[in-house]
């Protein structure tokens, strides 16, 4: 395996607690306990996009949910990145006792590693790895350096937090909740409690401490506006799974249900959004809508029951 470089290199300040907080996420091992496997259909996802690539970056790779299984399923070569050095480590010592192909596997918290080990022919940013980044600003830097290490013809799947269904009792941050002086406070206000696109903040209890982790959660024009504006073409929007994702990978007898509940229901309704990208200018493609509109009733209802 190849030698990691000094993790902390080219971190800001909110970056740099970010990784803090996912070492002791990782390393208290609180990570893999709640979410030990791959969302199914993500995966089946990643597995298509796969066959014709060559090379794949796992872009926020974690402890290698998705790397480890990639890499055993196929003959691509992974660079698996990610800023917390403990996931690195943990993903490691996983590789190392799957005796997994170190020739074909490059684990690093540097990004100009992971850019020297490119073009890759498909980028994977999966479970809202996007979504810790603070700012707008970061979140389209952080698509446009994914989009610069793709080949011509090369694909990014990413998934999101769908703000519909997370956190729905979480506010906006007040710093968060406008960025435009005129905007009056009745409008200020509906958009800190509807469930669009916002900046919330949830914590976990890791070594007995309250860790704050910062999650942006995406509507789907949101999604789809800073795809473009990092110039993405969209090509397929669908739900990333309706169930919640820990129930989903810590019970597999629930993957067929789900995968009932997906193709009845749109994917406003999804715990998370997938999107499957091209690089290229918006107007290149028009977005596929993953179902057709549903009864909005019936599926609000559904999703009411799920969550509660």
């Amino acid at each position: 395996m190849n030698d990691r470089v000094l993790p902390g290199q080219q971190l800001n300040a909110s970056d740099r607690s970010i990784a803090d907080s996912y070492d002791l996420y990782y390393g208290s091992g609180l990570y893999d306990g709640r979410y030990p496997r791959p969302n199914p259909a993500t995966y089946r996802s990643v597995l298509r996009l796969a066959r014709n690539a060559a090379r794949i970056l796992d872009f926020g790779a974690g402890s290698g949910r998705y790397a480890l299984p990639i890499l055993q399923a196929t003959g691509a070569f992974v660079c698996a990145y990610d800023i917390s050095a403990d996931a690195c480590g943990a993903l490691e010592g996983r590789a190392a006792a799957a005796r997994a192909d170190a020739v074909r596997l490059l684990i690093t918290p540097d990004l100009e590693a992971a850019r020297s080990a490119g073009p890759y022919d498909l980028v994977l940013s999966l479970f809202g790895v996007l979504s810790h980044i603070e700012t707008t600003g970061g979140r389209i830097d952080a698509l446009r350096s994914m989009r610069s290490m793709l080949t011509v013809q090369g694909r990014l799947l990413l998934t999101v937090p769908n703000a519909v269904r997370r956190f729905p009792l979480h506010t906006a941050s007040a710093q968060h909740t406008s960025e435009a002086a005129s905007e009056t406070a009745v409008r200020a206000c509906l958009r800190r409690y509807y469930p669009s696109a916002r900046q919330v903040t949830y914590h976990h209890d890791i070594e007995n401490a309250q860790r704050p982790f910062p999650y942006y959660l995406y509507s789907r024009r949101q999604l789809a506006s800073d795809l473009a504006t990092a110039g993405f073409a969209l090509e397929l929007l669908e739900a990333d799974s309706i169930l919640p994702e820990r129930r989903l990978v810590r019970t597999p007898a629930l993957a067929p249900a789900d995968d009932v509940l997906r193709v009845l229901l749109p994917s406003w309704a999804g715990y998370g959004l997938r999107a499957t990208c091209r690089v290229g200018p918006p107007w290149l493609l028009t977005a596929r809508p993953s179902r057709a509109w549903r009864r909005l009733v019936s599926g609000s209802l559904t999703v009411w029951i799920l969550d509660n």
